[in-house]
């Protein structure tokens, strides 16, 4: 596809989500899709940018534990991102560029489901 091809489709789409957003009164969610979809991009292209999410808040001295262990498993210094999602339960999902390590509850649950067929 062209480049002015895919400018073209880029712009279409953005214009057929804005309006989705518009007719279901969701404007004002728009902000943070638009960070959300910044921070996606440069964790997925930064590879030496990582994100930890954690079902609570992690103590400073966990924090760094787990950054020292992730430079190591990695092999390289990683700038760290920590952020809260109380979804996961309990556990950990790290995601490093286009690496994803989900040790959540909530994702074991989700695949034991998937295992019994629930």
């Amino acid at each position: 596809m062209s480049q002015a091809a895919t400018t073209f489709t880029a712009k279409r789409l953005t214009r057929g989500f804005i309006s989705f957003l518009n007719k279901n009164d969701q404007l004002s969610l728009l902000p943070q899709i638009a960070q959300e979809t910044s921070r996606q991009s440069r964790t997925t292209l930064d590879p030496n940018l990582a994100q930890v999410e954690s079902a609570v808040n992690l103590t400073p001295e966990q924090q760094q534990a787990l950054s020292l262990s992730l430079n190591h498993l990695f092999g390289r210094n990683l700038s760290i991102s920590f952020r809260v999602d109380p979804q996961l339960i309990a556990g950990l999902k790290i995601k490093v560029a286009d690496q994803v390590i989900d040790q959540s509850l909530f994702m074991q649950i989700n695949q034991l489901g998937l295992k019994l067929n629930l």
